[in-house]
Parts: structure tokens; C-alpha cells; sequence
């Protein structure tokens, strides 16, 4: 059995979630972009567009407000 796994749900580190808000970004990114020119849609297109979802979700793993929607103590359950 996975030891990240259990009935309570996901154990992840800091740094697990800021990577995961991370990916979850460009996921995002590729999903909602829309264009005419399939040559700058998703990650073709400039460094800085293919970052900037990324980027502003990976900050929510430092945010306050953001932490108690997305973690919860493996115990009490209450939020951190």
C-alpha cells in the first residue's frame, strides 16, 4: 500500500503541492487556450504565457486564504 495513500485522504509535502498547483496550471493552459494559429496555442507559444498559469497557481500553496480550502490536518481534519 502507498504510504501517502489512506482513508483520510492525500498526505503531500510543501513541495509536493507546489509542484502539483504547478502542473495543474499548465494543465489549464492547454485546456482553455483557444486560437486560430494552432503554432502559439498551449506551449507554443512565448516562455512567459506558457509560465504565467503555472507560476499564479503555484503561489496558492503559500497562501493563507488558499491552504484552508486545499489542507487539512491527516488527524483533527481542520484546516492549516
Amino acid at each position: 500500500a502507498d504510504p501517502l495513500l489512506s482513508s483520510a485522504g492525500v498526505s503531500l509535502s510543501h513541495g509536493q503541492l507546489t509542484t502539483l498547483l504547478h502542473e495543474f496550471g499548465h494543465v489549464l493552459h492547454a485546456l482553455l487556450s483557444r486560437t486560430r494559429y494552432q503554432s502559439v496555442s498551449g506551449i507554443r507559444c512565448a516562455h512567459d504565457y506558457v509560465e504565467l498559469p503555472s507560476t499564479v497557481f503555484e503561489h496558492l500553496a503559500s497562501d493563507r486564504e488558499a491552504l484552508k480550502l486545499l489542507a487539512r490536518h491527516s488527524t483533527t481534519r481542520e484546516p492549516l
